[in-house]
Order: structure tokens, then sequence, then C-alpha cells
């Protein structure tokens, strides 16, 4: 039996809001994380995507780029690639989840920012459970109708394309991306310079609302004409490969 949801559970609805409030919550987070580091599950991702990435990310070093990181171990597909010695850029609208990347890991650049096509400045609003958060106003407008959502803060935001924050690499290069941003996920994608930055993994939100019984989406169309093929879909999120890796190996695995 979970004992700690039995008591929130019986908590007055006006206790729960007071604790959400206080500085406690922001405590309750970082016990999350810290047991998280070091009682871990077999799997951070949220559908352990990142023991499927393993088999394409195989090197003890490397580097990824992590647009909706949200926590830095809860639900992370990076937290595995970093206990193993990789580090990168980590990408969050959320500043608490920013500070606790500090924290939690150091080796990360972590950017309090959003992304998108083009550079400019728009209304985020975030909430609490920091998951509902948006920069949709109609989204935000429904969502704060919702019961037990509370809006904790509506801000100005940078937004920025992926051509401005990711480095070079080609697909032969240790180098992941990770995209989850509620439903933006494409023009993330199409903000970026491809013959700049071209990773060799690509691991994108796809809910099945989004796909067809044959696994199409935008999103695959995009990618297909990028050169990348997907790998594998986690039911939640889909992996893609680019093509060029995927022939080496095939060349080394037929010479063996």
């Amino acid at each position: 039996m979970n004992y700690g949801s039995a008591v929130k559970a019986k908590l007055p609805p006006s206790l729960k809001n007071a604790l959400k409030d206080s500085g406690f919550n922001y405590f309750r987070l970082v016990l999350i994380e810290i047991k998280r580091k070091f009682f871990p599950y077999r799997h951070f991702g949220q559908t352990a995507e990142d023991v499927l990435l393993g088999s394409y990310l195989p090197e003890k070093k490397g580097t990824y780029v992590d647009i909706g990181a949200g926590r830095p171990i809860s639900g992370s597909n990076t937290f595995g690639l970093y206990k193993r010695g990789w580090s990168g850029i980590c990408v969050d609208p959320i500043s608490f989840n920013c500070k606790m990347f500090k924290v939690f890991r150091p080796k990360d650049l972590a950017l309090n920012i959003l992304l998108g096509p083009e550079k400019k400045m728009i209304h985020f609003w975030e909430f609490e459970p920091y998951e509902y958060s948006t920069a949709d106003k109609t989204v935000a407008e429904k969502v704060s109708r919702v019961s037990g959502v509370r809006l904790l803060d509506k801000s100005l935001k940078n937004v920025l394309p992926l051509s401005e924050i990711a480095p070079t690499a080609n697909p032969l290069d240790a180098m992941l991306l990770t995209i989850d941003v509620e439903g933006f996920d494409l023009q993330v994608l199409q903000s970026n310079d491809w013959e700049k930055f071209r990773p060799r993994v690509i691991c994108v939100e796809e809910w099945p609302s989004s796909l067809d019984e044959d696994l199409n989406s935008d999103i695959n169309h995009f990618l297909r004409g990028k050169n990348y093929q997907r790998r594998a879909w986690t039911g939640l999120s889909s992996i893609y490969v680019e093509q060029t890796y995927l022939d080496s190996t095939k060349h080394w695995t037929d010479k063996e």
C-alpha cells in the first residue's frame, strides 16, 4: 500500500494548495530526484526510451541536445547517457527544472528558453503540475479549468530556432537529439539547420493520435525526407536513425 498517497487523498483541498504554494513542494521534487539518482529504476525515460537509444548510441562519451528536458532524472531520456559520461544542452521553459539541472547535472548546459521557427518573445503559462505548462493561450485557458491544476506564473520567454543552439554534428558522431514539447515537435525540427546539425539519432514524441495504422505522421514524412528511418516506437516516442549510420554499421557487420 502507498501510505503517502493514502494520506494525501485525505488532506483537505485548502491544505493541499497551501503545501503546493510552499517551499515544501520544491523540496519534495528535489527529494524525488535524489531518490531516482541513488535508487534508480532499470530505465529513466517515461517509456524506456533510454534503453532503446543505447542500441544506436553505444559510445561511452557523446553529446545530446534535449529539448523539453523536464526534470534532470525522473522521466529523462538522457540521464542514463549522462551517467555513462555524456553531456550536452538541455532546454526547458520551467525555471525550477533548469535550477535542478544545475544541481544534479552540472556538466550540462541548461537553457530556460523555448524553441521555435523564429526568434521572438512569447507568453508562457506555467502550471502545477508542470506537465500542463504551455505557450498556447487557448490550451492555457482550457487547462486553467481542469480540477487540481493551478496557474503558477505567466511570463515572457525567449524563443530561438534549434539552429541557434545546436552544435555541428554528422551522423557518425555520437549525437542524440530528443524532443518532447507537447505538440510543437515538428516546428522544432523544422527550425534546424540540417546542413550543420545532423544527429545520428532523434527521439521525438509521437502520440498514437498523430499516427495512422502504418505509423505515418507529419514528423515521419519530414524526417524521411531528411534521410532518417524510424526504428522503434514506444507508444509515446519514436526513435529515428540516420540512414548513413545504418548503412555504415551494416557494412561493418557484413565484414565481420
